[in-house]
């Protein structure tokens, strides 16, 4: 049954958490919400039944794997369009479909003719949408569970929830033997996705940046290094309606005094930018930045330059609230008077500022002389310093070029 706009006012009352393929109405408000979530709905259906077809599974695993899209994403447009998506020309996917056996345009096929639908020069103006749509799948801990053979579990992504109560896998390819499980349900969380293969429907996908870091001009180079989750803090919510869900987008930025020490740029609108998966955050791994920082600690970087306001926030891209970078950064002119410049930098996230640091540029060249010997930071592990809120860890290598 698709979601309307009437309410069910004894569903409302129970946990969301323990209503299979719930629709939170605190989440789902205007008509194109609403719309949207009717898709959602639809596709997962969908899935569910071309499912038992293990072709269908292994393209779209195959075609979240090329990466093309961050966080372990596909979307829904680039299955139904294998002639004109990218993905169909990389050679991992490709090299897949051989190793797996599955043909390229499998899902396409299925999912055509379990909807009705075609893209065809006929074909009505609603089929239409599903073949330029913002539908999403994303597989998370695809990396444990992408070789798995046990049923793929479809989650319904039109809740904003660490968890959410899903129909049993076994239930998807019905027969005698699986018709019990049809009365059980499954609670997905972290650690029943991390160990059983799940796709989660929902809204939107980011083009993966694949960009290299800008290589090293000046006599010192700063950069991002590693980042790390010491305590395992999800950003985002594992299910998500609005798109905002599954691993985090993080993004750094940096913000110093101009040379005329009169006012403060920044790097904001040129931010480095990393997803990290839910599994990296968990497992609280190391993650590799290596992306060279808005400034120059030696030679490029003005020598009136005193510090550095070091920036961090999770994007988000659902009508996310404004949250301000604010503090001051202090500079000398060539006379050794000291300026100070109070910064004020405006960003979008549901989040609280992450990290709002400021640091002294002679910091990181004393940490550069005191450890630049020493593997850890050769390696760009060191030097560390934990987060405003201490859920992040970040290191700060210098580069140094000859």
């Amino acid at each position: 049954m698709l979601y309307s706009c009437v309410n069910d006012e004894v569903a409302l009352q129970k946990n969301n958490e323990d209503i299979v393929d719930f629709v939170d109405p605190n989440v789902v408000k205007t008509p194109e919400d609403i719309r949207k979530a009717n898709s959602i709905i639809e596709v997962t259906r969908v899935l569910r039944k071309i499912y038992k077809d293990r072709q269908v599974v292994e393209e779209v695993n195959a075609a979240i794997a090329t990466g093309y899209y961050e966080d372990e994403t596909v979307l829904l447009k680039d299955l139904l369009n294998p002639s004109t998506s990218p993905i169909y020309e990389f050679q991992s996917f490709k090299d897949r479909s051989v190793e797996k056996g599955f043909k390229p345009g499998s899902f396409k096929t299925n999912f055509e003719k379990e909807l009705g639908i075609s893209n065809s020069p006929y074909a009505r103006t609603e089929d239409l949408y599903y073949y330029d749509n913002g539908v999403s799948i994303y597989f998370p801990y695809s990396e444990d569970t992408q070789y798995s053979t046990y049923p793929v579990t479809v989650v319904q992504g039109t809740v904003e929830s660490d968890r959410a109560s899903a129909q049993h896998p076994l239930c998807d390819d019905l027969n005698a033997t699986t018709l019990a499980y049809c009365n059980q349900t499954v609670m997905v969380n972290d650690d029943y996705a991390s160990i059983n293969p799940t796709h989660i429907v929902g809204n939107g996908g980011t083009l993966s940046n694949n960009t290299s870091s800008t290589s090293c001009s000046g006599s010192f180079k700063l950069h991002y290094g590693y980042i790390k989750f010491p305590y395992g803090y999800q950003y985002d919510k594992l299910i998500s309606f609005t798109g905002d869900g599954g691993g985090s987008e993080m993004r750094f930025f940096v913000a110093r005094t101009t040379q005329s020490n009169t006012t403060v740029t920044s790097s904001w609108g040129l931010e480095t930018e990393v997803y990290v998966t839910r599994k990296s955050i968990k497992n609280t791994n190391w993650i590799s930045v290596w992306s060279g920082v808005f400034a120059y600690i030696g030679g490029a970087w003005p020598a009136n330059n005193t510090n550095l306001a070091f920036c961090v926030y999770e994007k988000d891209h659902s009508n996310p609230p404004s949250i301000y970078f604010t503090g001051t950064l202090t500079s000398k002119d060539v006379y050794g008077n000291v300026f100070s410049n109070i910064y004020s930098i405006e960003a979008k996230s549901k989040n609280p500022i992450i990290s709002n640091n400021v640091r002294e540029r002679l910091w990181f060249l004393n940490q550069y002389n005191s450890l630049s010997n020493s593997p850890p930071y050769i390696q760009g592990y060191e030097p560390q310093f934990s987060s405003g809120d201490n859920n992040l860890v970040i290191t700060y290598p210098i580069s140094c070029v000859q």
